[in-house]
């Protein structure tokens, strides 16, 4: 007693020698990190079809000497989602990452990364490979119905073979058209057992001339891919063709008035015409219409009265004539540079 009555009037309490080394002990350990380790380098989900749903678990285990954290799981794409069952993992225990792969409109070989971010000092950021082979379960043939070149006011029609590629019986429930102009009949191929269909789509006469773009629907009872769709197109063209169907205007920096620039319009068929307006697009453009031929042939002169704004102009022409009072439409494009004032643009 009187010994350790001693060693407190000097300040050293009792146990000082072993409660010190302990602490450091316990300090040390706890600075230590954790290592984050898989047991495999990324997921191969394989063969996958079309608007498809796959899910797989893959293990990370922490091999270093303190907790390891999972900050983060990123992915490089919207088709795959990532999901831990843990978000801690003691030294020594073993996690597991949830990855789902969505291939929704996705063909072919897909290649894409998920990156885990964690608190590993050694690698604070793992990437893991996902792999599939998406192959389609619906497939049209041809895979887009192009009509080319139509005259204005005659009817077009063609063919479409669609197909479910594993064989397997399905019903198209309604044929969606974006106007009563385009009709669509549907009809199983006869041999196929309900697995292949012959679309006949006949286009009425249009009038409004141009390139026209639309997909016509077809509602499935497919769960997976109810609404099946098949792009349409064609360029409607009249007597009236102008050339070029687009122009450059000119890149340069600001303040710079661009040369001017001619358009030819002609007329192919047998009545003849005259230019009633011209719209040049912008309020910086005039335009000028010069006779060539009379009622065969005009010029277009496009001149610039005051500088275009900074950045990429994207205009339309429209020139309207006797022929119809649908205009018909060239594409005006510019691209205009701020310009440095302390010294010349690079």
């Amino acid at each position: 007693m009187r010994r350790l009555n001693a060693l407190r009037r000097r300040g050293r309490p009792s146990g000082a020698f072993s409660f010190l080394p302990l602490c450091a002990l316990v300090a040390a350990v706890a600075d230590e990190p954790g290592r984050i380790a898989f047991d495999e380098p990324g997921l191969d989900f394989g063969t996958v079809d079309q608007q498809a749903t796959a899910t797989r678990l893959l293990t990370v285990r922490n091999v270093g000497a303190g907790t390891l954290r999972i900050i983060d799981l990123v992915s490089d794409c919207g088709c795959a989602r990532t999901e831990p069952d843990v978000r801690e993992i003691p030294p020594g225990g073993a996690g597991q990452l949830k990855i789902t792969f969505l291939s929704g409109n996705l063909l072919g070989s897909i290649n894409k990364t998920v990156t885990v971010r964690s608190s590993d000092p050694v690698h604070p950021a793992k990437d893991l490979f996902i792999r599939a082979n998406v192959v389609p379960v619906f497939v049209f043939t041809p895979p887009m119905l192009d009509f080319g070149k139509i005259e204005r006011g005659r009817t077009a029609g063609g063919e479409v073979v669609l197909r479910e590629t594993q064989g397997k019986p399905f019903l198209v429930r309604r044929v969606v058209t974006p106007t009563p102009d385009v009709a669509v009949a549907c009809e199983p191929i006869a041999g196929s057992h309900g697995a292949a269909y012959r679309l006949k789509i006949a286009l009425a006469a249009p009038r409004k001339p141009g390139p026209a773009f639309f997909n016509i629907v077809l509602e499935t009872d497919r769960a997976e891919r109810p609404n099946l769709q098949l792009m349409v197109m064609c360029d409607v063209v009249g007597p009236v063709r102008v050339s070029p169907s687009t122009v450059f205007l000119g890149m340069g920096l600001e303040g710079t008035l661009f040369a001017p620039k001619t358009i030819t319009v002609r007329n192919t068929g047998p009545a003849p015409i005259e230019i009633k307006s011209v719209d040049p697009g912008h309020p910086s453009l005039r335009a000028t219409v010069t006779p060539v031929v009379p009622g065969r042939e005009f010029n277009i002169t496009l001149t610039m009265q005051r500088p275009l704004p900074v950045g990429s102009e994207r205009r339309t022409m429209r020139i309207v004539t006797t022929d119809s009072d649908e205009p018909v439409e060239v594409a005006l494009v510019a691209i205009v540079r701020k310009r440095d004032p302390f010294g010349p643009s690079p």
